[in-house]
């Protein structure tokens, strides 16, 4: 959920030239020279100061360098926050990471790990945090590493588990256990931030969506529909308007996911004409959904058009396109249109190396 704004937030350092010192802020022993911290405001208000905790409710500033906390910021308000002592290897990994060459992200990031001299507090939750993330993403290709990816979200979630990733890391946890096939764990890593109230409504109710993911893979259809619609109702009620859209877009996948074709096939047209026609991302995975739950309903033609449209009509929802190039290729696989499908895997190793879905092309529609 914090994903991009941690990205953001913390890439920010990189771009600028006063956090190149990487010399440590220690709340004991700080000097006027200590680098500081710069955070930006929603309001667009700048503070430049030590910060002393980054926790999920609360940020504790330092503004007069005593070491000692003396304004409370709620992280909802933070638009940016640059660590003044992160270290070069730490910024050059997160530019990696932001580009996707996770091999090298991971390189650096572990290379940053054995830096001194940083703050702890923020540190070590963020250098563990996104080894898993890039552990997880390269697990694509070789799945030893989802164990390995969990022992460092676990890191972050054991050591900080009032820190600002906590929540995250616990999400990644659950998450590797699903690619792992082990939805039964995956569902009671997720009712961990259902049970976490002190995270937050928000959470809470991400972590019920989850949870109906993993019910839905292990069978209990009904259980996971009946908990994204529960969602979908305190989430209006709420007036969280993506966390509406989110709940609906869960229920169409539990429903595949349960092979009730027709309800899900359903549900994602609703979703995708209920969309605003600028907002393209929602529309391409409405598209994306209504074409597996056609090809599960042995529609395939139709399949077909609803992934093309998500590659001819939203072109520009990058994030959306390896998995609709998959689900073409595999309706032409299924309509015994070789050529066609070979030629669709040929453009998503192409454009979309990297892609899970480049990764099960490989392993599924192979010849």
């Amino acid at each position: 959920m914090l994903r991009h704004f941690r990205i953001r937030l913390l890439l920010l350092s990189a771009a600028f030239p006063f956090f190149m010192a990487v010399s440590p802020i220690v709340r004991a022993q700080e000097t006027e020279n200590a680098p500081k911290d710069r955070i930006v405001l929603n309001n667009g208000q700048v503070v430049s100061s030590y910060v002393l905790q980054e926790n999920f409710d609360k940020i504790e500033i330092d503004r007069d360098g005593d070491g000692k906390a003396d304004e409370i910021i709620k992280p909802d308000d933070v638009s940016e926050l640059a660590y003044g002592d992160a270290p070069m290897s730490f910024r050059r990994a997160l530019l990696a990471f932001k580009l996707y060459r996770y091999e090298e992200a991971l390189q650096e990031f572990e290379a940053a790990s054995e830096e001194k001299g940083v703050r702890t507090f923020w540190f070590d939750q963020h250098v563990n945090f996104y080894i898993g993330e890039c552990r997880r993403q390269l697990a694509q290709y070789d799945k030893m590493l989802l164990a390995r990816a969990r022992e460092a979200y676990e890191a972050v979630a054991e050591k900080f588990p009032d820190g600002r990733l906590a929540p995250d890391a616990i999400k990644g946890i659950g998450i590797c256990l699903m690619q792992e096939g082990n939805y039964a764990s995956a569902e009671r890593q997720f009712s961990r931030l259902v049970a976490r109230e002190r995270y937050g409504p928000m959470w809470v109710m991400q972590g019920k969506l989850l949870v109906s993911k993993a019910m839905a893979h292990q069978g209990n259809t009904e259980e996971a529909l009946s908990l994204c619609h529960e969602v979908k109702d305190a989430a209006a009620v709420a007036g969280w308007i993506d966390l509406v859209r989110d709940a609906k877009l869960c229920f169409g996948e539990a429903a595949v996911a349960g092979k009730q074709y027709t309800k899900a096939y359903e549900t994602f047209v609703q979703i995708a004409e209920e969309a605003d026609e600028r907002d393209e991302l929602t529309k391409a995975r409405a598209y994306n959904g209504a074409g597996d739950a056609l090809l599960g309903a042995d529609r395939t033609r139709e399949a077909l058009l609803a992934y093309l449209r998500v590659r001819v009509l939203y072109f520009k929802v990058v994030e959306e396109q390896p998995r609709a190039l998959f689900g073409a290729a595999k309706c032409f696989t299924v309509l015994r249109r070789a050529n066609e499908a070979r030629e669709l895997v040929s453009l998503l190793e192409k454009e979309y190396p990297r892609s899970i879905w480049t990764a099960m092309a490989g392993k599924d529609l192979s010849d």
